[in-house]
């Protein structure tokens, strides 16, 4: 997948998006559920979760 050549990405509603899901799961929502309403993968979901656990919410 990627970036296609030209598009600029808007890296802070990216890091707004990640932050939103992390508390989402915080809150107890299942993984499917905040990949679904973030329009994400679950797995991209999992891998921030995981960031977080080896290098704190800074790591996101």
């Amino acid at each position: 997948m990627g970036n296609i050549a030209g598009v600029k990405r808007d890296f802070k509603a990216l890091e707004k998006r990640r932050l939103k899901g992390l508390k989402l799961r915080r809150e107890g929502m299942p993984r499917s559920e905040v990949a679904r309403r973030l329009g994400v993968s679950r797995h991209a979901v999992r891998q921030w979760e995981k960031q977080v656990e080896e290098g704190g919410e800074e790591a996101v």
